[in-house]
């Protein structure tokens, strides 16, 4: 299949550069047009996939298998959420933009599928928290993730978001690890400290 191209740099790339991305609410619209068949399976939840992680990081790192426990504990239930179409891998190398904070397209629409719309929203903003741990635009990238946090957390359930991006954060807590990065273990160690971070701040906020 022949298509054409999206050009312009992506908000992961603008981020980089110290530029802002794009609002929360060009985001949520952008997966409002999303459109999937009907009778599709489900994709199943980051809240379920992170177990799978902990496992994974677990057997490479035992010295974590405590904490690791912990944190699956505190994720708690996996709570039904409504079922819609998902991009289902959405993070700031996804979207495409002209440079100036329009929204010109999104990337691998090759998983799109049903699932649940916090998924996707903690999916971008867990990516978007572990770029900004060893970011040197880590104010701004944190900037960014403040005000689209703002506006998803009018369009889903706020603990649910920080729980399920805490849960994400474990996923990505393997990329190091896999990848055979240099101090793999303190970074691995770093994001299981951000998972801590969002689950903590889960805590605060279903307390109020």
């Amino acid at each position: 299949m022949a298509l054409g191209p999206l050009d312009g740099p992506t908000v992961r790339d603008l981020l980089r550069t110290g530029n802002r991305g794009v609002s929360g609410a060009t985001i949520l619209a952008a997966l409002d047009r999303l459109t999937t068949g009907e009778g599709d399976d489900a994709r199943s939840s980051v809240a379920v996939d992170a177990a799978h992680h902990a496992r994974s990081i677990a057997a490479y790192l035992p010295s974590e298998v405590a904490r690791l426990a912990h944190l699956v504990h505190w994720l708690g239930e996996d709570a039904p959420q409504p079922v819609v179409p998902v991009h289902g891998d959405l993070h700031p190398a996804q979207l495409v933009t002209d440079g100036e904070g329009t929204l010109t397209g999104l990337l691998d629409l090759d998983t799109v599928a049903l699932g649940a719309r916090v998924d996707d929203l903690a999916t971008y903003a867990g990516h978007l928290a572990t770029i900004a741990i060893t970011s040197p635009h880590r104010a701004g990238i944190e900037g960014h993730g403040a005000a689209v946090l703002a506006a998803f957390d009018r369009a889903v359930d706020p603990v649910a978001l920080r729980r399920r991006t805490a849960a994400v954060a474990i996923g990505l807590a393997t990329g190091p690890h896999r990848v055979q990065e240099r101090g793999w273990k303190a970074a691995t160690r770093a994001r299981l400290a951000l998972a801590e971070r969002w689950l903590d701040s889960a805590e605060r906020l279903a307390g109020a």
